[in-house]
């Protein structure tokens, strides 16, 4: 990939004017003061984090009252995947951890059928791509069988 270096500075620039400047930092040591935010956000990272308890106590102590941590993880049901993960979670210890670490937690359902998923099927599997949405449905599974959570967590 090429990137261009005056668009790249230009939107270093604008980061910088508007304070949203990314900052890199260990999950279990956050360098921002106590109740700076209301919304904590974590896509991709939770499960890359060694102590997860650790990382909890700094999610809550940088969130505000009532604040919200937003995540997204891959399950527990992808064990091919513990390589590259630290933790991986079943949808109980999921929600065991929140509720011990100070948070009410709630699971959303998101679709994951739309044209990027078919073109896999379709690849991976032909011409089942017309009926295996309609056979096994991911977006239907119960939360427990998801292959990726989408929670949010409330701080108490």
């Amino acid at each position: 990939m090429k990137i261009n270096r005056s668009n790249f500075e230009a939107n270093i620039r604008v980061l910088k004017k508007t304070r949203l400047l990314n900052k890199k930092m260990s999950g279990e040591d956050l360098n921002f003061k106590n109740n700076s935010f209301d919304i904590v956000l974590s896509f991709d990272v939770f499960e890359h984090i060694l102590n997860i308890n650790k990382h909890f106590k700094e999610a809550k102590r940088v969130l505000k009252s009532n604040g919200h941590y937003l995540l997204q993880i891959p399950t527990k049901c992808f064990k091919k995947h513990k390589q590259y993960h630290c933790f991986l979670h079943s949808y109980w210890k999921l929600k065991k951890r929140f509720k011990k670490n100070g948070f009410n937690v709630k699971f959303y359902g998101i679709p994951v059928v739309n044209n990027f998923f078919k073109k896999k099927i379709k690849k991976q599997f032909g011409m089942l791509e017309l009926i295996m949405p309609k056979i096994l449905n991911p977006d239907y599974f119960p939360y427990f069988l998801k292959t990726n959570f989408y929670l949010v967590g409330e701080r108490v």
